[in-house]
């Protein structure tokens, strides 16, 4: 995760374009570069009713639904059957 910190600075906003580098790393498996992402304040994992969640947990990824599952934003408007889609897809 250290090679990827230099790109979070004041130079880049991580969050523009609708989080379009989260969209993208989650897309493609990249975790370590999700759970990096939601260490900047300007990204915001819950948009559109925590779309991003939804999409990993329908992906079958484990790895993303679980960095995003523990962040706050995501966490404090998780909806029930959000949270009972990730517990199913952990426990799989």
């Amino acid at each position: 995760m250290y090679r990827y910190r230099e790109i979070l600075d004041d130079r880049y906003d991580p969050s523009v374009d609708d989080n379009e580098a989260l969209s993208l790393t989650y897309k493609y498996g990249y975790a370590d570069m999700v759970e990096l992402l939601m260490t900047d304040d300007r990204v915001d994992a819950s948009m559109e009713n925590n779309f991003i969640l939804i999409r990993a947990i329908k992906a079958n990824n484990k790895a993303v639904a679980s960095v995003l599952i523990k962040n706050e934003k995501v966490n404090n408007v998780i909806t029930f059957g959000q949270q009972s889609s990730y517990d199913n897809l952990m426990n799989r």
